[in-house]
This record gives structure tokens, C-alpha cells and sequence, in this order.
């Protein structure tokens, strides 16, 4: 086999092998889930919850309508909330009358202001577990919604010693642009199989940003709190719990809200924090994988589960390559390895179906879900930029500040230029595509073509986000 050749081969391999294994692994954990039934007893409340709530240009409408939903619980009595505030001194007034008008109504609740944010989020989730007294912490966003029923059944849970945190299943709160309906179809089918499923097949479960119920000694004496050199808290104890015997549970029968980006810009900042957090995690924690006393397998998946955002870095490159050797060389490289494409198309088909299926179950109808697929796969393809940014940054370990994904009226301040990266892949894939396509070179030309369409679909959409930052 000549260079050229090799080189094409690898560049299909990039484009076809990554995205098929993670839509066959995706698809075997969602329907082994399928057959998980869970019975989470309901037990008393035996012990003082301390809801930590990390702020940082949150609109204060969501931080008020988050106590109001506390105050309406039956067990209010037995919860105390610790606000950390990381604004400027601006915000601080408005903090402190909120915080007075729900002390008033009877609530407990307790503010820290931090004029320098060291350690950003993990930072203040510090703050606010050294500042709390609850037999458990709960780390609550201020757009996050749970009910009381989730505390009841997780601390039955958490009354085995093995057990240091129990995880909600996710669902998106809004639905209110295609975006955020998009997200919400996806997170039924995400959560679906990374969570029910994985959870099935007992591999390690990872703690969430919120939706974590963790036993405070546990936080304090053994993790030492959260790690403020990485911004992805979440799987970063996770991988610490894990690596000190600690399990995590996981409990579907119980919910906790989220609100989804509702533009692409938003979706883009948070995909690029998360691809960061999660490579950091792996190359910072490795040794503590490898050392976790947990079966080889166990360890591997676990470094698959952090390694989610590569497929995606993979495929950009590929498609690249692709386009290049494809030009260069005139010649057809999907073409020649048809056999691997194959694949692609056959893991793709379960993928789809699994993910119908999934949404369908929860009362959604398969063309909606279907339209939804494609609205997902289209902005996950846009992001990519992004996405590899993020991984190669944390690859060459530079160290990013923590960006907070814009939520209600912040979706649309404190804006500033950027150069369009989505754009300026759309234009290469559109005119390297329609190039091949013309010297028949059919099956990658198209196959260019078809991967370019997230990026016109995200432009056609959201054109002011592409040059907005």
C-alpha cells in the first residue's frame, strides 16, 4: 500500500470508526437499560440538607424563583441554602434584600460574597460546603428544578456506607426555540444510556453539576472538597469518589430539571467548557484511573466516558483529511473503502432507531424525533470548532477561566466579535464538496456535502451567533 493510499484509508478511518463505536456503545447501554426497573424506597428525612446555589451573572429572576421553589417544600424546615455569589459588588445589594425578604418567610439562608473568584465554580462550591452544616450537600443551579420526593429516596440510598452520592436523571425545563426542543430530545436519550443504561451494566456513574445528592462528611474529611484547578467539577469527584472505594447510585425514577441553552451561542460555549472539563479530568486523574481498585474494564469505560467529546474532534480531522488527500490526489477515498462506510450506515440505523424509541417511550412521536436527530446532529457538527479548541487546549494542559454558559437575559449581553469558525468551515467542506462532486469523485464530494449541512443549518439559524461570542 503506497502513502497516498494509507493516508486516505486513515482519513476514512477518522471520518467512519470514532462516531460508529460510540453509536454502537450508546445504543447497546440504551437497550440493556430498557430493562431496568427501579424501585427506589421512600425513606425519612434523617438529616439537614445544605443546597449550595454557586452565582455568577445568574438574572435574579432565576435565583429568586429557585428559592421560591425551596420555600415550597414540605421539608423546608429541614434545609438550609448557601448562596455564593461571585458578581461584582454591584449585584451585592440586590443579593442581600433577596436573601432578607426569604429569611423573613422563614427560610434559612446564608450568602458569601467572593471579590476575587479563585477557582471559579469549584471555588465557590468550596466556599459553600466549608460554610454549610447539613448532613448533605446538594448543589442546586439557580435554573434547576427538583423535587422534594428526590431527597426522600436518596438519602434511603445514601444510608449504605458504600454509597456517597446518589444522581437524578436530567430533563431539559424549556422547550422554547428548536434548539432547546432539540436538547431536551437528545437529554431523554443521553440520559437514557449513559446513565439507566450504564448504570445497568453496574459501570461507574459519574456525579452531575447538579442533580447530586452528596453525603457531607464524605465531601469534607475524605475528598477535601472539590479540585480548583479543573472546571469540570463533577466528573472530576467523580473520578476521586471511585478511586476511594466510594460508589455512586443512580436513581431514574426521580428528576431534576435543567434549562437548556435556547441559542446557538450559548450551546457552543458550554460544549467548549465541557470538551475542555472532561479531556482535563482524564489527563489530570489518570493515575488515579488506573489505580482505582475497579476491574480493567470498569476503568477503561470510565476513560471512554471522559474521552465522549474525541469522536467528534476525530471526524472534523478526518473530514479534513478527507477533503485534502480527496483534492490533491483525485480520487474517491469513500469509495474505495465502501466496507467501512457500510458500518457507519449500519450503526447509524440502530443509533436511530434507539434514539426514536427512546423519545417515544416518553410520549414523543418518532417524526418529531426524527426532525430533532437531525437538529442535534447538525449543531453537534457546528460546534466541532469548538469542541476541538477545547480538547486541544486541555491536551497542551493550558489553562482556560471558567465560562459560565449564558442563561435568560444573559443569552444576549456582554456580547463581543469573534471570527466565525463555523463559517469558514462551511465554505471549505461546501466548495471542496461541490470540487469533487464535479470530478466525480461522488461518494466523498457528497459525503462532504452532507456533513457541511450542520454547518449552513447552524448559519441559516443562528447567523448573528457565528460573529457573536
Amino acid at each position: 500500500m503506497d502513502i497516498v493510499n494509507f493516508i486516505s484509508m486513515m482519513a476514512v478511518a477518522l471520518v467512519v470508526i470514532p462516531s460508529s463505536l460510540t453509536m454502537a456503545l450508546q445504543s447497546t447501554y440504551y437497550f440493556k437499560g430498557r430493562r431496568l426497573v427501579q424501585r427506589a424506597p421512600r425513606g425519612g428525612i434523617d438529616g439537614e440538607i445544605s443546597i449550595v446555589i454557586p452565582v455568577r451573572k445568574e438574572p435574579l429572576e432565576l435565583l429568586e424563583a429557585c428559592i421560591s421553589r425551596i420555600h415550597s417544600w414540605s421539608i423546608r424546615d429541614k434545609v438550609e441554602i448557601v448562596i455564593v455569589s461571585d458578581d461584582d459588588e454591584a449585584f451585592l445589594e440586590s443579593l442581600r434584600s433577596t436573601v432578607n425578604k426569604w429569611r423573613v418567610n422563614g427560610l434559612r439562608v446564608q450568602y458569601a460574597w467572593r471579590s476575587g473568584p479563585r477557582g471559579y465554580r469549584t471555588g465557590a462550591l468550596n466556599v459553600g460546603l466549608y460554610l454549610s452544616r447539613g448532613k448533605y450537600v446538594y448543589i442546586m443551579d439557580v435554573d434547576s428544578v427538583v423535587k422534594e420526593d428526590f431527597f426522600h429516596k436518596s438519602m434511603k440510598i445514601l444510608s449504605e456506607e458504600k454509597t456517597w452520592c446518589v444522581v437524578g436523571r436530567w430533563y431539559t425545563i424549556n422547550e422554547d426555540s428548536r434548539l432547546s426542543q432539540a436538547i431536551s430530545y437528545s437529554m431523554n436519550y443521553i440520559v437514557d444510556s449513559i446513565y439507566r443504561g450504564r448504570s445497568s451494566l453496574n459501570l461507574l456513574i459519574m456525579p452531575t453539576g447538579t442533580g447530586t445528592l452528596f453525603k457531607r462528611e464524605v465531601l469534607v474529611d475524605a475528598l477535601r472538597g472539590w479540585d480548583e484547578e479543573r472546571i469540570q467539577d463533577d466528573m472530576d469527584i467523580g473520578v476521586r469518589i471511585h478511586w476511594m472505594k466510594g460508589s455512586v447510585e443512580y436513581i431514574d425514577e426521580e428528576s431534576v430539571g435543567v434549562l437548556a441553552p435556547s441559542r446557538f451561542k450559548s450551546f457552543r460555549i458550554q460544549q467548549g467548557r465541557w470538551a475542555y472539563g472532561a479531556t482535563d479530568v482524564l489527563l489530570s486523574k489518570l493515575k488515579l484511573i488506573i489505580n482505582c481498585r475497579k476491574s480493567s474494564l470498569k476503568k477503561f469505560e470510565l476513560a471512554l466516558f471522559l474521552l465522549q467529546y474525541l469522536p467528534v474532534v476525530l471526524t472534523l480531522i478526518g473530514a479534513i483529511a478527507l477533503a485534502v488527500t480527496s483534492v490533491i490526489h483525485r480520487i474517491d477515498p469513500l469509495k474505495s473503502y465502501w466496507q467501512l462506510s457500510l458500518v457507519w450506515l449500519l450503526t447509524s440505523a440502530v443509533y436511530i432507531a434507539s434514539f426514536i424509541d427512546s423519545n417515544m417511550r416518553r410520549g414523543r412521536d418518532a417524526l418529531s424525533s426524527i426532525i430533532n436527530l437531525g437538529r442535534i446532529s447538525a449543531v453537534t457538527t457546528a460546534v466541532s470548532p469548538e469542541v476541538s479548541l477545547g480538547v486541544l487546549k486541555a491536551l497542551l494542559r493550558v489553562k482556560v477561566k471558567y465560562r459560565r454558559t449564558p442563561k435568560g437575559v444573559f443569552e444576549t449581553r456582554g456580547e463581543r466579535l469573534r471570527i466565525p469558525l463555523e463559517l469558514l468551515f462551511l465554505i471549505m467542506f461546501v466548495s471542496l464538496g461541490i470540487l469533487l462532486v464535479s470530478r466525480n469523485a461522488l461518494f466523498t464530494g457528497g459525503w462532504l456535502l452532507l456533513y457541511s449541512a450542520g454547518y449552513l443549518y447552524t448559519a441559516i439559524r443562528w447567523p448573528k451567533d457565528l460573529f457573536m461570542d
